[in-house]
């Protein structure tokens, strides 16, 4: 019921390595926690949606690595990573309307998300393109902002995520 635009967001990346099978394969436990400066607002005028500013997205996945940036002693040139897990979602962070339709529309919620990213060398230091997507648990709608019943019966939606990210590693 909600569209949500980020125009800019920053985020951290801790990681442990749970099993490093050679110098250059690793399985890991990461958390991309990200914070954003972005606009929610109603998918549609007739629907209550979210309005409001920023985002935060809290992810746990497991990850496997291979190559560059598996671990501390590869010394490979390329690498990638797939992961999946699940993720913490929260838009609209300060409010727009203190309505309390527009608060029970703008709950976080938790869904399935799945990443996968290359990483390389850049100058002296490792850089990761990651792409991740999540997609939440569908649901039904049938009643306009105003309680009464959609003109086109029930809708159906669902959250989907999208985000594509650079990230510099620390401590490499």
């Amino acid at each position: 019921q909600t569209r949500y635009v980020s125009f800019i967001s920053l985020g951290l990346e801790p990681r442990y390595n749970i099993k490093e099978v050679n110098d250059n394969i690793a399985f890991a436990v990461s958390m991309p926690f990200t914070v954003g400066f972005g606009q929610a607002f109603p998918h549609n005028e007739d629907i209550t949606g979210a309005t409001g500013y920023g985002n935060i997205q809290l992810p746990l996945l497991l990850k496997a690595y291979v190559g560059n940036s598996s671990t501390y002693n590869s010394t490979e040139e390329f690498g990638f990573s797939v992961g999946a897990g699940f993720e913490l979602n929260k838009i609209g962070l300060i409010p727009l309307d203190e309505d309390n339709r527009i608060k029970e529309a703008n709950t976080a919620w938790i869904m399935p998300v799945f990443s996968g990213s290359v990483h390389f060398w850049r100058g002296s230091t490792p850089l990761e393109i990651n792409f991740k997507y999540g997609r939440g648990e569908q649901s039904t709608y049938s009643k306009t902002r105003y309680g009464q019943q959609l003109p086109d019966g029930e809708r159906t939606t669902r959250a989907n995520s999208i985000k594509l990210s650079f990230v510099y590693l620390f401590d490499s």
